[in-house]
């Protein structure tokens, strides 16, 4: 268990293009282990915001497993102790998600880190895969869900789709540089 713990506390951080409109996915955050028929994929950034989404999947050969991880990082008392109910809608559509489990850790001093990881699964990944605007619930809270959560959602759902179809090129998901509004346009 302490190894979800560790994963738990990984998370991600992207740099977004208020033009745009949409995330700027130019870095990676993914980590991945590949070993022989296996992959484990899980967000790669440490970070102490006051929430942090995160994701994991392990890909094998004929089974595959997906979490949804939400950390909260607060001082003071427990919020999601008693209720840890999680609603996900993407792009308005409910997202099927299994039974949430609960862990909270004391960080130090009156700081307390709590964690709610969802498995979720194939049908779920492949809805977040394509997701524009992300809506997120715990309990009786709308979560604020950082749009570049999206990059990294669309990124581990083309792995996985790689993967799947005994692919072994991970790196062609990763994001790609986007020229800014200032580089020169190619020749």
């Amino acid at each position: 268990m302490r190894w979800v713990a560790a994963a738990v506390l990984l998370g991600f951080l992207f740099a977004g293009d208020p033009l745009a409109g949409e995330p700027k996915c130019e870095q990676a955050f993914i980590e991945q282990e590949v070993h022989r028929s296996k992959v484990r994929m899980t967000t790669s950034r440490a970070s102490e915001d006051a929430f942090v989404p995160g994701v994991q999947a392990t890909l094998g050969r004929w089974r595959a497993t997906f979490r949804l991880f939400l950390v909260f990082n607060s001082l003071g008392p427990w919020q999601y102790d008693k209720c840890h109910t999680v609603l996900v809608l993407a792009d308005g559509q409910r997202v099927p998600l299994g039974v949430a489990t609960y862990e909270g850790f004391y960080l130090g001093g009156d700081t307390v880190s709590e964690t709610i990881a969802v498995p979720l699964d194939g049908k779920a990944i492949a809805q977040l895969g394509s997701v524009s605007r992300l809506k997120l619930k715990v309990c009786n809270s709308e979560v604020k869900v950082p749009e570049e959560f999206v990059c990294t959602l669309h990124e581990l759902a083309c792995k996985v789709r790689e993967w799947r179809s005994g692919g072994r090129n991970l790196e062609q998901c990763e994001p790609k540089p986007r020229p800014g509004p200032h580089s020169a346009p190619p020749r």
